[in-house]
């Protein structure tokens, strides 16, 4: 199971977002976060273990 998060605030409650290639030629796909408005690459994570880890650690910081 693929789990995807916000790097900034950890939030699952994310969308993917288009931009076209002549304004970032090396980016063509983000995600945009409906929670902190984060926009940007998201971090993957593989199990829901793993990404209970990074919210442990994102609450520590």
């Amino acid at each position: 199971m693929e789990i995807i998060a916000c790097p900034l605030c950890g939030s699952k409650n994310t969308h993917s977002m288009i931009t076209t290639p002549a304004r970032l030629p090396y980016f063509a796909r983000g995600y945009t976060c409906d929670d902190c408005q984060f926009k940007g690459i998201p971090l993957i994570f593989s199990s829901e273990k793993i990404y209970k880890k990074f919210l442990h650690i994102l609450k520590r910081t």
